[in-house]
């Protein structure tokens, strides 16, 4: 064997040549400041960052190819509608597939006219009411209407808002006869 002495283990787990700190460490602990949270006004700017880095287009570059955002906050992009107190806009068109996405708006008390579905139309009330077929809806009801079928005349008694799943190729038909009227 050589003749090199090992030191004994430690049992204690610390280290000898730092106990001296040990307990300064703790002292300062005990005497640190409780914490707490960020003031009023600075908790509210960094609210406001995380808000706008969770925009869309807001972090550029991070989505990948074949993501599309859009946003409903402006006030472009409203098609122009005979139809007092109802506004659709756009929100996806896929022609290959021959579905659009259409967000809808009623103002309390608009009535959107009979129609014939050219194509199967799916809904979804986002906030509000609507009365259709008989039967009152409120957020979170989803509706589906068969190629073929009528919809009798709608309304929204409080206003709501809605999406609208329909085909491409319908829709576009209906814009346009809707910009002829």
């Amino acid at each position: 064997m050589s003749g090199k002495k090992h030191p004994a283990p430690r049992r204690s787990g610390r280290d000898p040549a730092t106990e001296p700190f040990d307990a300064t460490a703790a002292w300062l602990a005990l005497a640190a400041p409780v914490g707490r949270g960020p003031s009023p006004r600075v908790k509210a700017a960094l609210l406001d960052r995380v808000r706008a880095a969770k925009r869309p287009g807001s972090q550029p570059g991070t989505a990948g190819a074949g993501w599309q955002f859009s946003s409903l906050a402006g006030e472009g992009g409203w098609l122009d509608l005979p139809l007092p107190g109802v506004r659709m806009r756009e929100v996806s068109v896929d022609d290959a597939r021959d579905t659009a996405l259409v967000f809808i708006e009623m103002a309390p008390g608009a009535v959107f006219p009979d129609h014939e579905h050219t194509a199967d139309e799916r809904g979804l009330v986002l906030t509000g009411d609507l009365t259709m077929a008989g039967r009152r809806l409120g957020a979170g009801d989803f509706y589906e209407a068969a190629a073929g079928t009528r919809h009798e005349r709608i309304t929204s008694r409080s206003g709501c808002t809605g999406l609208l799943w329909v085909g491409a190729r319908a829709w576009r038909e209906w814009r346009e006869k809707v910009a002829a009227a």
